[in-house]
């Protein structure tokens, strides 16, 4: 059944709106609502003979029912709500026509009180709110503006403290149970639900972390104390919980010694997750490419296993993502006459050049290597290894992949002591303008070079400088050229040409022809002025020095 009440009123005389207010359902289906506040009370007001006296017109009638429909907030009884609604009427029909300001002000007054218990303020809270009704109404005060900005400062004042009287019952009770479950020793009430929450008796504590316990903030306070003074301390919670948990500490310990490798996964930002938490993180190791795991666990947990398993899984993926860089640093270090990878230990300037890869991530910049003017016995020992000697950057092709660029991204920012390392470039880009804020030390780790503020990988930068080097041949001229500059780079002319410039290329004008790409000429060196030599000054010799001859016979020489 749906409730219906007639919205079709009659305002004159008093008898007839309640009558129509009374009216039955028109169709079937429908029932009579039930009778609610305003009607009520205009039922109770034509019972008065003062009322009915003054509603005796149409518009006395209206104003009735607009104060009937007074929302009663306060839900004390009927005969209250009746009384103000009534007060506030006469008020309405006197000779002033709106509400008085002195028993307004005293009616406000009496809800301006925030001392007390919940039951208490949420009364004064409801008692504002009708007042506030009232000085919403056009027409109803005086000033109406006023009286708003008065009701609701004092419902503001209301609101704050019913709501810290709601936090100090909630502590109150929490604390009541937590402290009769700790001082019984009552472990056994202590659940832990799929989410990893923890409660004891009911009161939820925390929550399970991986392998750490992390109290709830509501329980203690950030030095570790119940907010109010004389509640739980933190480290009796933490205690009472970890003992509680032991089992399952132990079995979760125990589940990921024997979980598989697909089980385990490292984020971008070097946190190791399991089951759907963190429990370890990498941090600087002994060199580059051996980073150091740090189990995240509470004290008490014997993080040995996890340590041997975790640290496992990051040598099986380094070896898996980085077996080229570790063979070639495994070259380096291998000692003269034992057998290394591939072609045995390296020997002279290869095993200096693979030692200072393996240092910086597999990568080189050409500018200021030391290297021999014979380069042929170099490439030819490091090729075995995927070495490539490119124009400007030393680097393993392998290395390029999204999976190897992402893990030494994340290596070198461990490396770095980074607390959020950066993340690698997204997989599949070659070429990038580089965002404010990046970190342009990151980029070379995985894989590229910084030219114009634009990020190139090395092997797309190898491509673009062929090109160059085939138009440079060819006499292409100098537009077609920078459009497959572009193309390569994904970028706009106007970065094409920044980039062409930084390579060390310019435009030059051809007589009776299209301007080409050129190397932009090499300054020569200043050479440093040579020095006239001096004169030595003379020196004085004291006659009377035992070295007086001496200096006389080194004239005469």
């Amino acid at each position: 059944m749906l409730q219906w009440r007639n919205s079709a009123l009659i305002f004159a005389p008093l008898p007839a709106l309640i009558e129509s207010l009374d009216a039955p359902p028109p169709e079937r289906g429908l029932t009579r609502a039930r009778p609610a506040s305003d009607a009520v009370a205009l039922k109770f007001l034509s019972e008065d003979d003062e009322i009915a006296a003054i509603a005796a017109s149409r518009d006395a009638v209206t104003r009735l029912w607009d104060v009937c429909q007074l929302p009663d907030f306060r839900k004390l009884s009927t005969d209250e709500h009746v009384r103000l609604v009534r007060a506030i009427y006469l008020f309405l029909s006197g000779d002033a026509g709106v509400i008085d300001n002195d028993w307004l002000t005293r009616q406000i007054a009496r809800a301006d009180v925030t001392e007390g218990d919940v039951a208490t303020l949420s009364g004064r809270l409801a008692m504002i709110r009708t007042f506030t009704y009232a000085a919403h109404r056009p027409g109803w005060t005086a000033d109406g503006a006023h009286w708003q900005g008065v009701t609701r400062a004092v419902e503001d004042r209301l609101s704050d403290a019913l709501h810290q009287a709601l936090i100090q019952r909630f502590i109150d009770r929490r604390t009541s149970v937590l402290m009769k479950h700790l001082r019984d020793d009552e472990f056994a009430s202590l659940a832990l639900d799929e989410a990893g929450g923890v409660s004891i008796g009911g009161e939820a504590i925390g929550r399970l972390d991986g392998f750490r316990f992390v109290a709830d903030p509501r329980a203690v306070d950030e030095n570790g104390r119940a907010v109010r003074a004389g509640g739980i301390h933190g480290r009796t919670l933490r205690a009472a919980a970890l003992k509680g948990l032991e089992s399952e500490i132990a079995t979760r310990s125990a589940a990921l010694a024997g979980a598989e490798d697909t089980a385990i996964t490292l984020s971008e930002h070097g946190k190791l997750w399991w089951d759907g938490a963190i429990v370890a993180r990498l941090v600087k190791g002994p060199s580059p490419l051996a980073p150091t795991i740090q189990v995240l666990a509470d004290e008490h947990v014997k993080t040995e296993p996890l340590q041997a398993r975790l640290q496992g899984w990051l040598d099986a993926r380094i070896r898996d993502r980085l077996g080229a860089l570790l063979a070639l640093q495994a070259a380096a270090e291998a000692r003269t006459g034992s057998e290394g990878a591939f072609q045995g230990p390296l020997a002279g300037p290869a095993r200096g050049l693979a030692h200072q890869m393996t240092e910086n991530f597999g990568a080189l910049d050409r500018d200021g290597l030391a290297l021999p003017e014979r380069l042929g016995p170099l490439i030819k020992a490091l090729r075995p290894f995927g070495v490539w000697f490119g124009r400007r950057h030393v680097y393993l092709t392998r290395l390029l992949r999204p999976d190897a660029a992402a893990l030494l991204t994340l290596l070198w920012g461990v490396w770095q002591g980074k607390d959020a390392p950066p993340a690698a470039p997204a997989p599949g880009l070659t070429s990038f303008a580089i965002d404010k804020g990046t970190d342009l030390h990151a980029l070379r780790p995985a894989g590229f070079a910084v030219i114009a503020r634009r990020a190139i990988r090395f092997d797309m930068l190898e491509r673009l400088e062929d090109e160059l080097e085939k138009a440079l041949a060819s006499g292409a001229d100098g537009e077609s050229v920078l459009g497959r500059v572009i193309s390569l780079l994904g970028a706009g002319k106007d970065e094409g040409r920044a980039v062409l410039a930084a390579l060390g290329w310019q435009l030059a004008e051809v007589e009776g022809a299209a301007p080409v790409w050129r190397r932009q000429p090499k300054k020569a060196p200043r050479r440093p002025k040579p020095q006239r030599a001096r004169a030595p000054r003379p020196v004085k010799v004291d006659p009377n020095s035992p070295f007086a001859e001496l200096a006389k016979l080194v004239r005469r020489a």
